[in-house]
């Protein structure tokens, strides 16, 4: 006979080990207490409840005129707070009674809600202001009374401090070398010269607490930032002067060469059509750390067998700044290309891809100088047979690429661009993230699109 598991519930409680032992259950002497504080009763484990103490008997209440001979119930003493003068209208009761006591002295002790003495040490303040602007206490104004008066608590930075700590963390943010937490309460302590740290982040919450860094994201909170390197942050203004000198050349160049050829049409109505942007990226065909499941509450973390395929696909993309899209050319990982759908004849199918489009193989689905030179006469035919492109095959074209080093080292690939009247130009390194459309746009849509298919469910 197999016998029925019963659930195991570790006591937790002094009570429950003796309840436990009293029905003679094992774990009842074998288990020892957890620290903390434990439940205020035990009553729910089946133990006798406390006795409670036996009420008092009920006093015997005294006859009506007898309780009229009794003494008054005491009142409960109301603490008192001071008046902070700092505020507009305790500061005009104030000056109230430094008039009152001014003209009557001592007399007029209980008459504001205002202490003797406090009104004998302000009396003098109010008359040595009267005197600096000439005016009478009655028409002294609350401005006039504070103004250049030390305050009690100064603040630990002054404004124009303020105003100096937040240019200081915006500039180190836009050379991409943000300050975090810690150094910011660090240079507050170097401009107060307050060498106390929690001081420094009091004010620093105060700040933030405040509104006072209206510049800053979050209000001064502290966001997550995106790893970079010291290169992709070293978009100068001479680098990308060279950038744009090199662009306005090059287009100049293309006006020149693209004269009228008899349709009537000039290059400056359809130059748009002639300036695109050739660039690769890399999908990989494994899902991501934010797939959403189903889990166990019991596990403490919840994994998901995603990531055993390491496998990769490239995709070369086209485009030109009138919107069209060019050729679509992907990289297998193989030798030889054995599909037998419609990816293996995408120059077939011009609703769904554009002319042009191929399948490459490469050993590890990478761009190399071989796969190159494969690819670019059918990039060349694509291009040419773009929209508008194809009405003017005696204009050149001008497209950029960055400065990958299958794109510069092949000099027979040139001479095909060369052969097909498309003009190369080469970005700077480091600079693809500023000056390449494709990253700005299109690149992020396909990952956006990559994410979506991933996560959809059937």
């Amino acid at each position: 006979m197999v016998l029925p598991k019963l659930p195991f519930r570790k006591p937790k409680t002094r009570g429950e080990i003796l309840a436990a032992k009293a029905e003679g259950k094992i774990y009842g002497w074998c288990v020892r207490i957890p620290p903390g504080r434990p439940p205020k009763s035990d009553q729910k484990i089946g133990l006798p409840a406390k006795k409670k103490k036996r009420p008092a008997a009920a006093a015997v209440e005294p006859p009506a005129a007898a309780s009229s001979l009794l003494s008054p119930p005491l009142q409960k003493k109301t603490k008192k707070t001071r008046l902070n003068f700092r505020n507009k209208d305790s500061w005009e009761v104030l000056k109230l009674g430094v008039m009152e006591y001014a003209r009557l002295e001592d007399k007029v002790d209980g008459m504001f809600p205002i202490a003797l003495t406090t009104l004998k040490d302000n009396a003098p303040k109010f008359i040595l202001k009267a005197r600096q602007y000439n005016v009478t206490l009655g028409c002294l104004t609350y401005d006039q009374f504070w103004q250049d008066a030390p305050s009690k608590h100064p603040p630990l930075l002054t404004g124009e401090q303020v105003t100096f700590l937040q240019e200081a963390i915006l500039s180190q943010d836009n050379s991409n070398n943000p300050m975090s937490r810690h150094e910011v309460v660090h240079m507050i302590s170097e401009l107060s010269q307050c060498f106390d740290l929690l001081k420094s982040k009091n004010h620093f919450d105060y700040l933030i607490r405040e509104k006072r860094l209206t510049q800053l994201k979050r209000g001064g909170r502290v966001t997550t930032a995106q790893a970079t390197t010291t290169k992709r942050s070293a978009i100068t203004k001479e680098q990308q002067w060279r950038w744009h000198l090199l662009y306005d050349t090059t287009f100049a160049e293309l006006k020149k060469l693209n004269e009228l050829d008899g349709t009537g049409v000039t290059f400056d109505e359809v130059s748009e059509h002639f300036v695109g942007n050739i660039d690769e990226s890399c999908f990989m065909a494994n899902q991501d750390g934010s797939v959403k499941v189903v889990a166990s509450a019991a596990k403490r973390k919840t994994e998901a067998n995603r990531d055993d395929c390491r496998c990769s696909i490239t995709s070369l993309r086209s485009g030109n700044a009138a919107g069209d899209q060019g050729p679509f050319i992907f990289l297998a990982k193989g030798k030889r290309n054995e599909c037998h759908h419609s990816l293996r004849y995408l120059d077939r199918d011009p609703v769904s891809f554009t002319p042009g489009s191929y399948v490459a193989m490469s050993e590890n689905a990478y761009m190399t100088d071989a796969v190159w030179l494969e690819v670019v006469p059918k990039l060349c035919i694509g291009i040419r047979q773009m929209p508008v492109i194809k009405e003017h095959p005696n204009w050149w074209c001008m497209f950029s690429l960055d400065g990958f080093g299958s794109h510069v080292n092949v000099n027979e690939a040139h001479k095909i661009f060369e052969a097909y009247k498309i003009m190369v130009v080469k970005e700077e390194g480091d600079t693809s993230q500023v000056n390449q459309a494709y990253d700005q746009l299109t690149a992020k849509e396909d990952k956006r699109l990559l994410n979506v298919c991933k996560h959809r469910t059937p």
